[in-house]
């Protein structure tokens, strides 16, 4: 078991709880984003409006590239969360901020997901921000 501190022993509380939860959540968002921009890269017409008709305008085929980029961060940093690593944590906070931000953009293609992964998103930030460093007991 590592410590925060030598010498110092320090007994886990009920919050890593939160803290294994977001790094399963980060893995499970990073999966299922990897898959999405699959979806983006092979069956565009799976999407209800045109791209044009996003926040941002871009086509499918670059919010894949979006997509599987936060998707492979967010499996590496859900696994070096559950590790206890330190860049985990600023790694995950960064990502599922700009993932919900990206989300948000993309929410006239997909509402119902887009606002799951927000709403996803934003339990990941808190769950870190709030006890990441549970994680390192």
């Amino acid at each position: 078991m590592a410590h925060a501190h030598p010498g110092v022993t320090r007994t886990p509380t009920r919050w890593v709880g939160w803290v294994v939860f977001a790094s399963f959540t980060m893995i499970t968002l990073g999966a299922i984003e990897v898959m999405m921009a699959m979806v983006a890269f092979f069956n565009k017409a799976y999407y209800s409006v045109a791209s044009s008709a996003l926040a941002l305008h871009i086509n499918y085929t670059g919010w894949g590239i979006i997509q599987l980029a936060f998707g492979l961060l967010l499996i590496a940093a859900g696994y070096g969360l559950l590790a206890g690593q330190t860049w985990a944590r600023a790694v995950a906070i960064v990502v599922a901020f700009l993932s919900a931000v990206a989300n948000l953009a993309f929410i006239a293609a997909n509402p119902w997901w887009a606002l799951t992964v927000i709403t996803l998103d934003v339990i990941v930030i808190y769950a870190v921000s709030v006890h990441g460093a549970e994680s390192r007991l």
